[in-house]
């Protein structure tokens, strides 16, 4: 299948501090992904990486936590006098937020899908779109993370009715966003599945040993 994306030795470092070393990977054609690792592990670095050099070539790339974190939904929803919307996400919970926002956005990702921009003076050539979701099943229940999965099918089924090319990379934090999905791990550099929780728990536990030795050494 054709790699549409590759990364050549990528290398982040703050301070004397290396968030991400050398990485190398390759994004096929249809495919979504997710990058895995413990927190602090570079999924973050490694997204923001890849949004900055996508806008360098003119492709589309919506970065979901620039534009719709929870306190901006708040801000922009009072701003326009939805006191319904402000009062339910204060009484929420963070998983009930980050769904609550979903919903609230579902149009404009579909917007942005068919388009390309939200702009409507802009005109977009490109037929690619790139959505990237960093650790948004962060106090997400096994039945939110279900609903979540659902719709990212969803927005393929709207890129294949729009006639475009649609790749979605999430930043996973938990298993059941993992399971059964082409992930990466950041750390090692190398595609990984697992076949149970135990397997996932491991590999955080590995992952974490990893990134503390890479701190000391650097």
């Amino acid at each position: 299948m054709e790699n549409i994306l590759k990364t050549v030795d990528i290398t982040k470092k703050f301070s004397k501090k290396v968030a991400v070393s050398a990485v190398n990977m390759n994004i096929k054609k249809g495919d979504i992904y997710g990058f895995i690792g413990r927190n602090g592990a570079g999924k973050t670095t490694l997204l923001t990486n890849i949004e900055d050099e996508l806008k360098k070539v003119n492709i589309p790339v919506f970065q979901y936590s620039e534009h719709f974190d929870g306190r901006h939904m708040t801000d922009k929803a009072a701003a326009k006098g939805d006191m319904s919307f402000v009062a339910t996400s204060v009484c929420s919970s963070e998983g009930e937020n980050i769904n609550l926002n979903l919903c609230k956005v579902i149009s404009q990702l579909r917007e942005f899908i068919k388009e390309g921009t939200f702009s409507r003076s802009e005109v977009v050539t490109s037929t690619e779109r790139w959505i990237l979701f960093d650790a948004i099943d962060s106090g997400y229940s096994i039945d939110n993370i279900i609903e979540l999965k659902a719709i990212f099918n969803l927005m393929l089924e709207d890129a294949k009715t729009s006639g475009v090319q649609l790749y979605i990379i999430v930043s996973a934090n938990s298993y059941e966003l993992a399971s059964n999905e082409n992930c990466f791990d950041i750390i090692n550099g190398e595609y990984v599945a697992f076949n149970s929780y135990e397997d996932y728990k491991q590999f955080i536990l590995d992952s974490r040993k990893l990134k503390d030795e890479r701190y000391k050494e650097s």
